[in-house]
């Protein structure tokens, strides 16, 4: 809701608070009770994060988002202008902490020092649009401390079981993906398999070429030594035939 609200306004996020902003900054912040419902911050972090607001310059204005809520797009936008700060509906009403966030944070302000100043202080400079800063806050805290309402929340840990239900929906996708990815990895290891059984019956062919290639070598080597061998002989068989009938051609009378 915030985020449309500012993109609307024609406003844009930084990553980080700038030491020396070079043009006024529109600071948000919460309520501790919220912030610490809604985000994963410690006490300490929030302390700081507070007293980095507490220490940006004048020039940007400060600004809750509970307050933020009330406000228009058009409003919105002319914070940063130097225009006269928008006025909030005078029956706009402070956020009421739920009764195990209030727990918490109570108990939360009492161990962090400068916690609870750190955001008064923070309220005492912030837009109030015509309204009051929350001074009390520690009393609506404890004012939200009903045994009825904590019991409630004990019995009924909404946050958690959402959590739970999120993180159970993680298990059951990281499971799945893990039977993807067993699948995928059984059926590389098969194809690889085969490949090496291709690959085998392909060696044993070749190695089976190979011998009869050289059976074949073997062969045409004898019939070659044979044909030479016959050769020899036919050409000895015509020499005795010659010797033969020069023997016959001296023997006749008068040869």
């Amino acid at each position: 809701m915030a985020v449309a609200q500012l993109e609307q306004a024609g406003l844009e996020p930084v990553a980080e608070l700038p030491v020396e902003p070079e043009e006024p900054l529109l600071l948000l912040y919460d309520t501790p009770d919220r912030l610490l419902a809604s985000t994963d911050l410690d006490g300490l972090a929030l302390l700081d994060g507070y007293r980095a607001l507490l220490a940006a310059p004048a020039t940007s204005p400060r600004l809750t988002l509970w307050r933020l809520a009330a406000l228009d797009a058009e409003p919105l936008g002319k914070i940063l202008s130097g225009d006269p700060p928008p006025e909030l509906s005078a029956d706009l009403a402070l956020p009421d902490p739920e009764p195990l966030a209030a727990l918490v944070t109570g108990a939360l302000c009492r161990s962090v020092p400068g916690l609870l100043d750190a955001y008064l202080d923070l309220e005492l400079q912030a837009l109030l649009g015509g309204g009051e800063p929350d001074s009390a806050y520690l009393r609506r805290l404890q004012t939200g401390l009903s045994s009825e309402g904590l019991l409630q929340a004990w019995r009924s840990p909404g946050a958690l079981a959402l959590e739970a239900a999120d993180l159970r929906g993680q298990l059951d996708q990281s499971s799945g993906m893990l039977e993807d990815t067993q699948k995928a990895l059984a059926e590389a290891n098969q194809k690889l398999e085969e490949q090496d059984t291709a690959l085998m019956e392909a060696r044993e062919e070749a190695e089976l070429t190979l011998l009869q290639l050289h059976q074949v070598q073997e062969e045409l080597e004898h019939y070659f030594l044979l044909s030479r061998s016959q050769y020899a002989l036919l050409e000895r068989h015509e020499e005795l035939e010659q010797r033969s009938e020069r023997l016959l051609v001296s023997l006749r009378p008068g040869g």
